[in-house]
């Protein structure tokens, strides 16, 4: 078993906004939130207080031979990455705030 920093979302940071607003301004809808227990390496970025969210394309069978993802959910992360990083990431630094 692996330990690290705690991933808070902060979903205020104005990275994280600019973010969002993408998101949501691409799909047409509001934003829906979830809680999620688990690992994942936005646990090495925690610790530098660099905010992440963590999504991903509609999938199943993870880390498995039967992993796969939606073809078009794909298309659609890439368009929303490529979009937003080409709007312009925020370069205010994260809160130490924890």
């Amino acid at each position: 078993m692996q330990s690290g920093s705690p991933v808070i979302f902060e979903k205020d940071h104005e990275a994280v906004q600019s973010f969002l607003r993408t998101l949501s301004n691409l799909r047409g809808t509001p934003i829906e939130y979830c809680e999620s227990y688990g690992g994942s390496d936005a646990r090495y970025f925690a610790e530098y207080n660099v905010p992440c969210i963590i999504m991903e394309p509609y999938g199943g069978g993870r880390h498995a031979e039967s992993e796969w993802l939606l073809a078009s959910d794909l298309n659609e992360y890439y368009r929303l990455i490529e979009t937003w990083l080409l709007a312009g990431v925020s370069t205010q630094p994260a809160s130490t705030n924890r």
